[in-house]
Formats: structure tokens, C-alpha cells, sequence
């Protein structure tokens, strides 16, 4: 949908650094781990790293350059 339908260029995704099950979602959908902030958010009194995902269109198999 989103490069299909709307033009985008690139799709992007962030997670709680703690939640692997959601990274490993990310990653089945051929997201690409981009880079970690790290203690980015506070959840309940703790400190938790962002991760970061894209997935550019070029990089989609969906794309007709691929």
C-alpha cells in the first residue's frame, strides 16, 4: 500500500529495544535495521533503547527495478 498506492520512497518502524518479537516481525517483512538510539524512551521508570527499521523502495521486492 504504502508504495504502491501512496509513492512513498522509503517505510520506516521503530521498537522498544527489549522487544525482540517485534524486531523479529520487522525483519520478515524485510525491514533493515537502520541504527539504535540508545535510552531513547522512559517506560515505567525505565530507560529503553529506540531501534530503527526502513525499508526503501528500491530494496522492496515488490518494485518493479527489482
Amino acid at each position: 500500500y504504502g508504495f504502491e498506492e501512496r509513492g512513498l520512497q522509503r517505510i520506516r518502524a521503530n521498537r522498544f529495544g527489549s522487544n525482540e518479537a517485534s524486531g523479529s516481525v520487522l525483519r520478515k517483512v524485510e525491514m533493515s535495521h537502520a541504527g539504535t538510539r540508545p535510552n531513547y524512551y522512559e517506560k515505567w521508570g525505565n530507560l529503553e533503547d529506540r531501534e530503527e527499521y526502513l525499508l526503501h523502495v528500491r530494496d522492496w521486492h515488490g518494485s518493479p527495478d527489482s
